[in-house]
């Protein structure tokens, strides 16, 4: 994940993004350059990232709209996270507001051929998702919820998100905006804000949809001849009420 507002070290930025993943490759392990978000990413930098595609093929990822000072930034020039940008010197004299959406400007940014995942998306509205939706069918709107309680104390509109045919997908974060790493304490969060949502819809959140959108589906994700996915036993469900409010979960393959 690599970030700079920038543009003159969109270069250098990009070197070093392109030393880790190679890293990461000699190691046996699979690697991508991905843009942290739409405030923190020049367009020079954006270009760069696409370029590195071919060497790099691979899922992409991006945080979306986490706050409702992001989008302002992008529409107006102004906002808590524009005045926020400048208490740590970043100059915005030749910053042009876009008059849009930043997720407006992203898209623009982003391979088409590529899988997304839109991480946070707390502020996305229903007609933003439709529009970017029917632009393209490789999408993933990544949840976070407990990040996201932590940040703007309010979880995304899930219901709405899969209102409008999204592939939804369970992400945690890290450990800056977040107390702990576990998918499954995700999605209690999630149960416990939106309690109309079936089980089978948030354990398919949890495995399939993510093991689609990083190109893993042929392995993982779900029990299928010729898949190696891992085995979690998840114990003590209330299976009258789908409840998850007094279950764990048990690694077992």
């Amino acid at each position: 994940e690599v970030f700079s507002f920038d543009p003159a070290r969109a270069n250098e930025v990009l070197d070093e993004g392109i030393r880790v993943a190679k890293a990461y490759r000699n190691a046996g392990l699979k690697a991508t350059i991905v843009p942290h978000a739409p405030y923190s990413v020049s367009e020079q930098l954006f270009d760069g990232i696409r370029k590195q595609q071919q060497p790099f093929p691979g899922p992409l990822s991006i945080h979306n709209q986490e706050t409702e000072s992001e989008d302002e930034m992008f529409s107006s020039g102004t906002g808590e996270l524009v005045e926020t940008f400048k208490g740590f010197g970043i100059d915005f004299s030749n910053w042009n507001p876009q008059k849009k959406s930043s997720l407006d400007y992203a898209f623009a940014q982003l391979p088409a051929d590529q899988n997304v995942m839109l991480v946070h998306n707390t502020c996305s509205t229903s007609d933003e998702m439709k529009h970017v939706e029917s632009l393209r069918n490789n999408l993933y709107w990544c949840a976070c919820p407990s990040a996201n309680l932590y940040i703007e104390n309010r979880i995304p509109n899930l219901p709405m998100w899969l209102e409008n045919n999204a592939k939804v997908c369970v992400g945690t974060d890290s450990l800056a905006s977040n107390h702990q790493l576990s998918i499954f304490e995700e999605l209690k969060l999630i149960q416990h804000h939106h309690p109309q949502l079936p089980l089978s819809t948030l354990l398919q959140m949890a495995t399939l949809n993510g093991a689609k959108a990083l190109n893993m589906d042929n392995e993982k994700g779900s029990f299928q001849k010729g898949k190696l996915p891992g085995v979690l036993w998840l114990k003590n469900v209330d299976l009258s009420s789908e409840s998850l409010a007094s279950a764990s979960v048990q690694r077992i393959i």
